[in-house]
């Protein structure tokens, strides 16, 4: 489910319409076991390009008492949405010790191969007949 909240937030300088959303599958592991993930989702609100997304899981894995997971997007124009980050902060633990996790992971030197491009086998695709 996908419901638009009234807020509008500035994400890197983009005016952004909020909304929050739940979706719902059956794990593969479990017979029958639901796992759920919800979070929000920051979309340009001139052309609906994603900006930012955050969410968790429900079950979380075993000791973890909180994670959060959340993934930037960047782009140049509507036909280059790459993704710019993404971060991972947990909390869990076991008896009395407790433990944080962070991961940052930042990409970037994305570039366009160009069409009928060599491979790195050295074959060439076809061309498209039209």
């Amino acid at each position: 489910t996908v419901e638009a909240m009234d807020a509008e937030e500035i994400i890197d300088g983009r005016r952004c319409a909020v909304f929050e959303f739940e979706h719902r599958r059956v794990t593969e592991e479990g017979a029958g076991e639901e796992e759920v993930i919800k979070g929000k989702a920051w979309l340009e609100a001139d052309s609906g390009v994603p900006v930012r997304v955050e969410y968790t899981e429900d079950p979380l894995p075993k000791r973890v008492k909180k994670m959060t997971t959340s993934v930037s997007y960047k782009y140049d124009s509507p036909d280059s949405l790459f993704v710019k980050s993404v971060n991972v902060r947990a909390t869990g633990g076991f008896l009395f010790i407790k433990k944080h996790f962070r991961m940052d992971m930042t990409f970037g030197d994305y570039w366009h191969k160009p069409d009928n491009e060599p491979e790195a086998d050295g074959a060439v695709e076809p061309a498209d007949a039209d």
